[in-house]
């Protein structure tokens, strides 16, 4: 697929579960939620802006 496909959920820890387990299969994915820190929610949208990432999971809060 191109562009960037975006996931919306509540579920913090299965995000993480399943961003973990995408990264380990070579998908660029990466999430996007209350507990990331300044600069890894930078580092996330950069990847949005450059395109990098492939698939993105946020939390209704961020």
């Amino acid at each position: 697929l191109q562009g960037l496909t975006v996931v919306i959920s509540p579920l913090i820890a299965l995000m993480k579960d399943q961003v973990d387990a995408l990264v380990d299969r070579g998908v660029k994915a990466a999430n996007l939620d209350s507990t990331l820190g300044a600069e890894r929610a930078a580092w996330v949208k950069q990847g949005v802006v450059s395109r990098r990432l492939k698939l993105l999971y946020v939390a209704p809060g961020r």
